[in-house]
């Protein structure tokens, strides 16, 4: 199995909330990525290095968030800024394919993020939202 020796985080925040960008993450969601890579790679020595973000108050809040899950705090996300919320935007499903192919390549059918598990989650995510309204009301 894959069992590297380093986990270097690329903590970049230009995602995040304020940014200016469209994806607008909330700095939960930097700690709760943070998180899911150390309970995926457990025991692995690990570093976070700041690369981006330009409103200095929310690279504060997304540095005390990363900060927080390397440290052991349990990271509550807010419903509304999860990270299942950036499946909405385009080219994100064959983005997620091709690096749950990568990750495969590397750790097999072990890995955290599969090729299946990624079909699951948007044959989830357009379950759920038959018979939602969209913006303009109209059904799905």
């Amino acid at each position: 199995a894959f069992r590297p020796g380093l986990l270097l985080i690329s903590a970049g925040f230009d995602a995040a909330e304020g940014e200016g960008f469209h994806a607008k993450l909330a700095p939960e969601s930097f700690g709760a990525m943070t998180e899911s890579m150390l309970t995926a790679l457990p025991d692995v020595p690990t570093v976070a290095a700041l690369e981006g973000g330009y409103v200095p108050p929310m690279v504060a809040r997304c540095c005390v968030a990363v900060m927080g899950a390397l440290l052991g705090d349990k990271v509550d996300e807010p419903e509304e800024t999860k990270i299942s919320k950036l499946s909405e935007s385009k080219g994100c499903k064959a983005t997620l394919l091709k690096v749950a192919e990568a990750h495969e390549a590397h750790w097999g059918e072990s890995a955290n993020l599969t090729v299946a598990k990624v079909k699951a989650f948007f044959e989830g995510q357009r379950e759920r939202q038959k018979g939602l309204p969209n913006v303009r009301g109209s059904k799905r």
